[in-house]
């Protein structure tokens, strides 16, 4: 009789296993036969706002910047029309220790979502306050991360991540999914994806800092009740489902792989240098990463859309932006655009997840952050662009 409940057992396993295998398997859409053709842009106008760029809301018309300087012990928070640029709204908020629920260390991130802000300090805490900006309860969330991204799903909060794991011996990208829990640490619901690349510090000591450029990382979003996830050391994307659980791969032969230099990586820091470097007791060395980059970065670009960056021109400062169908991934064609610091940062070993930017090409709005003045202070730019025709 044990036998015979011991081999029903062992039955039941093996299907188990077999129907998890058979349900689990993405579906694979190969976009080839691409040939890329840039379309045509005009910029027609642009603004810059000194600050740090600390989210975008396309919806609400409303770009969040973070003031330079902290006004009477108050990180200073802009809200400014994203089409016309006029203030709408200022608010302040305590700086303190990163204990405290309400206070802030350094407010990183926000984003507007179901009539609430939110708002990360830091690798530390979510901190949660009502349409106009009134406290309502703090989620501490301590983590390293390449993205985040709120969103909604049935009657919960739930947020992308992009944990960001530096190991003795490699960098580990893992993308999940977690709860906001009200008063409480959010609550692990999903990894979607784990990538692994070198680790940039390998060699350092007394005597040398490493900086890596061109170094693969992780992306993500989410849009619609999917997500949209990627890594740059691979030539595809990924799309799950949070209704279905189904997952998709979209394969994209027409990125090339491409290895930078140690040349490559030195001039790449060389631009609008704020000689930081030489403040270091350690000798600070540019370094390529050794993985071959396929692309720059995935983004929501607008309805229907995803956008993910081809190509860079380091030489120009000039990113290609491949335009693909939302649902099927078809490619629509390539604009170009300028790029600056803090996209040069989102593709180093520096990058701790603070720096963003974000495209709408319905809008024809393009917000990004690099350093500008004598001084080499940050900056926000908001560039309104027209899309013509396509390049013969």
């Amino acid at each position: 009789m044990k036998q015979v409940i011991f081999a029903i057992i062992i039955f039941s396993v093996i299907i188990l296993i077999s129907c998890s295998s058979n349900t689990g398997n993405p579906s694979v859409i190969v976009i080839d036969n691409v040939k890329i053709r840039e379309i045509e842009v005009d910029v027609i106008d642009q603004k810059m706002v000194f600050g740090y760029l600390r989210g975008v809301n396309f919806e609400r018309s409303e770009v969040y910047i973070e003031g330079l300087i902290p006004e009477d012990n108050k990180y200073v928070i802009r809200l400014l029309d994203v089409y016309t640029g006029e203030e709408k709204n200022k608010i302040r908020l305590q700086m303190g220790d990163f204990q405290s629920p309400g206070d802030f260390a350094m407010p990183v991130y926000i984003q507007f979502l179901d009539e609430k802000y939110f708002i990360l300090d830091g690798v530390f805490k979510i901190v949660v306050f009502d349409n106009n900006f009134n406290y309502l309860f703090t989620s501490m969330f301590q983590q390293h991360r390449y993205f985040l991204d709120f969103y909604s799903h049935g009657e919960n909060i739930y947020f992308l991540l992009g944990k960001k794991m530096h190991l003795e011996k490699e960098y580990r990208c893992r993308t999940e999914l977690y709860e906001v829990v009200r008063n409480r640490r959010p609550a692990f619901a999903r990894k979607l994806h784990e990538c692994r690349h070198q680790p940039a510090y390998v060699r350092d000591g007394r005597k040398y800092y490493h900086v890596g450029y061109f170094w693969a990382t992780s992306w993500g979003f989410e849009k619609d009740g999917n997500i949209f996830y990627s890594d740059s050391g691979e030539n595809k994307y990924y799309r799950y489902n949070l209704d279905t659980k189904e997952k998709a791969v979209f394969e994209l032969p027409f990125l090339k792989a491409k290895k930078y230099s140690n040349e490559d990586a030195e001039k790449m820091s060389q631009y609008k240098d704020t000689g930081w470097s030489k403040k270091m007791r350690r000798k600070v060395v540019y370094i390529p990463g050794s993985d071959a980059i396929f692309h720059f970065g995935l983004y929501d670009v607008g309805k229907g859309k995803i956008g993910i960056v081809g190509e860079i021109d380091a030489d120009q400062m000039r990113l290609r932006l491949d335009i693909l169908g939302q649902e099927n991934g078809h490619y629509n064609g390539s604009i170009r655009l300028p790029f600056g610091k803090t996209f040069i940062i989102r593709n180093s070993t520096e990058d701790l997840g603070y720096y963003y930017s974000y495209f709408d090409l319905d809008r024809g709005i393009y917000i990004w952050g690099d350093l500008e003045g004598e001084g080499l202070d940050n900056a926000v730019k908001i560039t309104k662009f027209e899309i013509k025709k396509e390049k013969e």
